[in-house]
């Protein structure tokens, strides 16, 4: 009797070992592939967030560029602007001469300039 619960117990014990293996190798394969999906869970999470700030960056490159031209043409229209007043203040002094001129020689006086 003793020879059989020796071998029962030897099953057992083996069993157990088995068991214990079988759970400590599925543990490990749950742990490596864990740390598998978090790598390519990070990569992924990179990935999308440099395709997110390249969209950003190309976006804001866009958008300064149209500002940059939109400036350009202000300025450009400013200056044709302040060109026209210079103008028309060259146009308002010889004018003004011109009116000086005539009113002396209305009145006899002889000073012409």
């Amino acid at each position: 009797m003793a020879d059989g619960f020796d071998v029962h117990a030897k099953n057992t014990r083996k069993f157990i070992e088995d068991e214990a293996n079988e759970t400590i190798e599925r543990m490990l394969r749950c742990r490596d592939s864990y740390r598998r999906q978090l790598i390519e869970c990070k990569h992924y999470i990179e990935e999308q967030v440099a395709f997110f700030f390249e969209g950003l960056e190309a976006t804001f490159l866009q958008l300064e560029n149209e500002v940059d031209e939109l400036v350009k043409k202000k300025i450009a229209s400013l200056v044709e602007t302040l060109e026209n007043i210079d103008t028309l203040l060259t146009e308002i002094s010889t004018c003004k001469s011109t009116v000086s001129k005539l009113n002396s020689m209305l009145t006899g006086k002889e000073n012409y300039n």
